[in-house]
């Protein structure tokens, strides 16, 4: 991290005597204002995570969030509305920092989502009007992008990104492990690291998320929850928002009626930590076929367990 005086240096260290403490007084007798969520529970200015195992659905269902969180409200496929609980969205520029995918496969994931949208009367009208101006898609794999060098200090990279996320409502990075070189198991240096991104959020205004891949022993572990993430536990500690998605289980499968043959094209959503909002309850995703993985929102019915018989004195 940097550490210099220069005020005009978004990345720099504040003085203790320039941040002035909060008025109680004017607290006591103001109304707080609304929260301005950007994703469920995921205020501005706030570093989430999303988690889930390689080849899960991460990049796919963050590419289609983006496509979300630009048309507000009205190109959402339901992953902002209904089994969700839904933020008032205003729509917005969004970011994407692929460090992970090269430039043809964002190609074709994008060009898939967009074919995906264009079915729909609203989103293509969305689309016709200026909203692909509003996502900015960067390929970043083989540039040798890091914002952390191994030692813990900031790059090169970190103010060209202040730049390119200025008026962004969301920005996602992907992946975590890519966008720095220190040792993901360190819970002094992720917590650095979760610090220098929370700088980015709060310069920016952005919600930041970083797209993470869990570890080997939650792999199938349905009820892992934000512990399945890979790495020092920092990484959790100092997120304000952990997202999980994960394929259907067999167990599960069975619970809703989806053929064993059929579950791999399930996937569960859920939210492990919202320090800034309400819980919000899992929804099932499911790949389309048709246009290359593209995710919607679907309402699977549970098969309720039987009560028990007559109880024997």
């Amino acid at each position: 991290m940097t550490y210099d005086d220069d005020s005009s240096n978004p990345y720099s260290v504040r003085p203790m005597g320039t941040i002035p403490p909060l008025d109680l007084s004017a607290i006591r007798t103001t109304e707080p204002p609304k929260i301005d969520f950007v994703l469920p529970s995921l205020p501005a200015g706030a570093v989430g995570v999303l988690s889930g195992p390689g080849g899960a659905g991460k990049s796919m269902l963050a590419l289609q969030l983006m496509f979300s969180v630009a048309a507000g409200s009205e190109c959402d496929f339901s992953l902002g509305a209904g089994a969700w609980s839904k933020p008032e969205l205003l729509p917005g520029r969004v970011v994407y920092l692929s460090i992970e995918d090269p430039a043809e496969i964002l190609h074709s994931r994008l060009h898939h989502i967009i074919r995906f949208y264009e079915q729909d009367t609203t989103c293509r009208e969305w689309l016709d009007t200026g909203l692909l101006d509003l996502i900015k898609v960067f390929p970043l794999s083989g540039t040798g992008f890091s914002l952390m060098s191994a030692m813990g200090g900031s790059t090169e990279w970190l103010k060209p990104i202040f730049e390119v996320c200025q008026g962004a409502r969301l920005v996602f990075i992907d992946t975590m492990r890519r966008a720095h070189d220190s040792d993901e198991n360190d819970n002094g240096k992720m917590s650095v690291f979760l610090k220098l991104v929370e700088m980015v959020a709060k310069e920016t205004g952005a919600s930041v998320v970083l797209l993470h891949h869990e570890n080997k022993a939650s792999m199938g572990d349905d009820g892992a929850g934000s512990e399945a993430l890979r790495g020092a536990s920092a990484i959790v500690d100092n997120a304000r928002w952990v997202g999980r998605v994960r394929k259907m289980s067999a167990k599960e499968a069975q619970e809703h009626r989806v053929q064993e043959s059929d579950r791999h094209w399930y996937l569960r959503l859920s939210l492990e930590k919202t320090n800034y909002g309400p819980p919000v309850a899992p929804i099932w995703l499911h790949r389309q076929d048709e246009y290359h993985g593209a995710l919607s929102a679907v309402s699977l019915d549970k098969i309720e367990p039987k009560r028990g018989g007559r109880s024997h004195a």
